[in-house]
């Protein structure tokens, strides 16, 4: 099998170089966004985290998204509004704080923001509060 690669690759090397091209785009844009978006915790291991360290939840969605469902005792920062109400969270920064949204994809900014502050233990739910649900985790309506 090995012996008909090289033929194959000769034959056929635009395809091949568009897959090489495709596997270092993919792997570049998975170390940057590793490096920007820090620790992404699962919900198994944002409940640990809540449980045993107290973390605090810092839901990014707007108001009528956290009203809709969050979790509970999270604090609700909407993403507009973040770099206004940023100034809350100081009384948070010895604990540990998970970042939620709808999916896990708008956390990395904050989380950059939040490090260069100086919090230290800021992470992100994978995959969001949608992420949450489909785990079958608990969530509160309302304020």
């Amino acid at each position: 099998m090995l012996h008909e690669i090289t033929p194959f690759v000769i034959k056929h090397w635009p395809l091949a170089g568009a897959f090489v091209l495709v596997l270092i785009l993919i792997f570049v844009e998975e170390a940057k966004s590793k490096q920007a978006g820090g620790d992404k915790l699962t919900p198994a291991g944002a409940t640990h985290l809540i449980n045993r360290e107290e973390a605090v939840v810092v839901d990014l969605r707007d108001v009528n998204a956290f009203r809709d469902g969050h979790i509970v005792n999270a604090k609700n920062f909407p993403l507009a509004d973040f770099d206004r109400m940023k100034e809350k969270l100081e009384a948070f920064r010895d604990r540990p704080i998970i970042l939620v949204d709808a999916m896990g994809l708008k956390t990395a900014s904050v989380v950059i923001t939040l490090k260069k502050s100086g919090f230290q233990k800021v992470v992100s739910l994978k995959g969001g509060i949608d992420a949450w649900k489909s785990a079958s985790m608990p969530i509160v309506k309302g304020k």
